[in-house]
C-alpha cells in the first residue's frame, strides 16, 4: 500500500458523495506571494539517506522492512548520505528559501539511549553548514518515524521511558546544531506513528489495540511538548508537523455526521487539541484517564511559534456498527485520486487553514508537507513531464493563497518531496519528488514540476490553473 493510504482508506466505494464542483478562474489573474513567504521542500532521513550500516548508525524499526522490500533498492535508497553535496546543489538551483529535513535518531544514538555516535552528528553538522552556505534556512525535524530498535524492544512509544530518551537525544542534537538551526520540529506526524503503528498494525511495531494507540499518542504528545520546553532558547522557534485534513461524512445523515465528528476527535484532534488547547477531546477523556499523569497537560500545551500542516487530501467516513468505534473510512469512486488512491481536493487545504484561523486562534502556519505521487516516466530524451503534479501543486498553492488572503496566518509552503524517495511499504513504486531518481544508478533528473516550482519561487507569483476545485 502507498504512502498514507491507511489514512485515505478504502473499504467501500461507489457511494453517494459527489466530486467537488469546479469553477473557472480568470486566466489572466495572478497570485502573488510576498518576499517573507518561505518556499521550501521536505524530506525524511530514512527515506533518502541510505547508509543504514555506515559509520556507526544503529538499526531502526524500519530497517528490516526495507531490507526485505522487493520493489525498490533498500540501501542506499537515493544515497543522500553519500551524495548530499550534489543534493544541496540541486536545492540551491531550485531557489528554495528553506529545507525541512529530519535527523536519524539511530545515526546519532545507535541504541536510542546510550552512547552518542560522533560520525552521525558530523554528517548533520556538514549538511547544516552546506545549507546555510547556499542561503537555505534549515528546518530540523528530530523524529520522522525511525525509532531505534533497542527502544522498541523496551516498549517503544508504549513505554514512558522513550519520552525521556527522546528529550536527551533532542538535547544532544541541539547542543551540536543549535547555534545555527533556529527552526525545530520535534515530531513529524504523531498521528501516523500512533495510528499506523499501534491502532491498526499497518506500520511497525504492528500493534492493533485502541488503548495502545491512546498510550502511544499521549507519549508522543508528551515527548513533543517536553522537547519544546527543554530546548527553549533565545532565537529558536518551535513548531510541529501534523496530519490535518477535513473529515467528511459520506452520506448526509446524522449517523454519518456523528461518525465524522467521532473520527476527528480520535485522530487529528487527539494531537491538535492538547497542544493548542491544553486538553484532549471529550470523546477520549475516559480512555486517557489511566494514561495521563498530573502535570502532563501543562507539558504538552505549548504556544508554538508555528504550526506545521501536512496535507494530502480529505477523509470520508461512514457509520458501520461492526467497525472499530463504529466508524469506517471509505473512498467514494466519484472523486479524483492520485496514483495510490488519495483524494485530490485542494479545497480541503483551504478548509484546514480556515479552521485553524477560526477555531484555534489563527496560529502562524507552514504547510510542512503537500505533494502527490503520479506514474512518472523518464523519457528517452532524459525528461520527466509530470504535468499532473504541476496541476496538483498549482491548485493547492491557489487554495492556500485564498486562505491567506482571507486572513489565515500562512508563512510558508514546503512541497513533499524534494526527491523521489523510499516510500515506506511501497519502496520506489510511488514517486513524489520534484527530482527523479533512477533506482539503479541514482542519477538525479529534475522534472517539469521542478522547473515550474523554480519559476514560481523566482517570481513569487503564478497564474492559477484554469479550473480550481471548490
Amino acid at each position: 500500500m502507498r504512502r498514507r493510504s491507511f489514512l485515505a482508506g478504502s473499504t467501500a466505494a461507489g457511494l453517494l458523495t459527489t466530486a467537488p464542483a469546479l469553477h473557472a478562474v480568470a486566466a489572466e489573474s495572478s497570485l502573488r506571494f510576498d518576499r517573507k513567504f518561505a518556499f521550501g521542500v521536505s524530506t525524511a532521513a530514512f527515506q533518502i539517506e541510505g547508509g543504514l550500516k555506515a559509520d556507526g548508525r544503529g538499526p531502526s524499526i524500519w530497517d528490516k522492512i526495507a531490507a526485505s522490500d522487493a520493489p525498490g533498492a533498500p540501501d542506499p535508497f537515493i544515497g543522500h548520505y553519500y551524495r548530499w553535496r550534489d543534493d544541496v546543489a540541486l536545492l540551491k538551483h531550485l531557489g528554495i528559501d528553506a529545507y525541512r529535513f529530519s535527523v536519524a535518531w539511530p545515526r546519532v544514538i545507535p541504541d536510542g539511549a546510550g552512547a552518542v555516535n560522533p560520525a552521525g552528528l558530523d554528517f548533520y553538522d556538514r549538511l547544516v553548514d552546506a545549507l546555510l552556505a547556499a542561503k537555505i534556512t534549515p528546518y530540523l525535524c528530530l523524529y520522522h518515524w525511525d525509532l531505534p530498535v533497542a527502544l522498541q524492544q523496551r516498549g517503544g512509544w508504549l513505554d514512558r521511558g522513550t519520552v525521556d530518551a527522546f528529550v536527551r537525544y533532542a538535547g544532544i542534537v541541539a547542543d551540536r546544531l543549535g547555534d545555527r538551526v533556529k527552526h525545530w520540529i520535534p515530531v513529524n506526524e504523531a498521528l501516523s506513528i500512533a495510528y499506523g503503528g499501534y491502532a491498526i498494525a499497518f506500520y511497525p511495531p504492528w500493534v492493533s489495540d485502541f488503548h495502545a494507540y491512546l498510550t502511544a499518542a499521549h507519549h508522543l504528545n508528551l515527548a513533543q511538548g517536553a522537547v519544546m520546553k527543554a530546548l527553549a532558547a533565545p532565537g529558536r522557534q518551535f513548531g510541529t508537523a501534523m496530519c490535518l485534513y477535513p473529515i467528511r461524512p459520506v452520506y448526509d445523515t446524522k449517523d454519518d455526521q456523528d461518525a465524522a465528528t467521532l473520527r476527528e476527535a480520535t485522530t487529528t484532534k487527539l494531537f491538535l487539541d492538547p497542544l493548542l488547547r491544553g486538553r484532549y477531546p471529550a470523546a477520549v477523556e475516559d480512555g486517557m484517564a489511566s494514561i495521563v499523569r498530573d502535570g502532563d497537560s501543562a507539558i504538552i500545551r505549548h504556544d508554538v511559534d508555528f504550526l506545521g500542516v501536512n496535507y494530502y487530501g480529505p477523509e470520508y467516513c461512514t457509520a458501520v456498527s461492526q467497525a472499530p468505534l463504529g466508524v469506517d473510512k471509505v473512498t467514494p469512486q466519484s472523486l479524483p485520486v492520485t496514483q495510490g488512491g488519495i483524494v485530490i481536493d485542494a479545497d480541503g487545504l483551504y478548509e484546514v487553514l480556515r479552521d485553524l484561523r477560526d477555531h484555534y486562534g489563527n496560529p502562524p502556519v507552514y504547510i510542512t508537507e503537500n505533494g502527490a505521487a503520479f506514474p512518472d516516466v523518464l523519457t528517452d530524451d532524459g525528461k520527466v513531464d509530470d504535468h499532473s503534479r504541476v496541476d496538483y501543486l498549482a491548485e493547492h498553492f491557489a487554495a492556500a493563497h485564498r486562505a491567506h488572503a482571507e486572513g489565515a496566518d500562512l508563512r510558508g509552503y514546503f512541497v513533499w518531496s524534494a526527491f523521489d524517495n523510499y516510500e515506506w511499504l511501497v519502496g520506489f513504486n510511488n514517486r513524489y519528488g520534484l527530482v527523479y531518481i533512477d533506482g539503479q544508478d541514482k542519477t538525479r533528473v529534475p522534472k517539469a514540476s521542478f522547473d515550474w516550482y523554480r519559476r514560481l519561487i523566482a517570481s513569487r507569483r503564478f497564474t492559477p490553473p484554469a479550473l480550481v476545485r471548490r
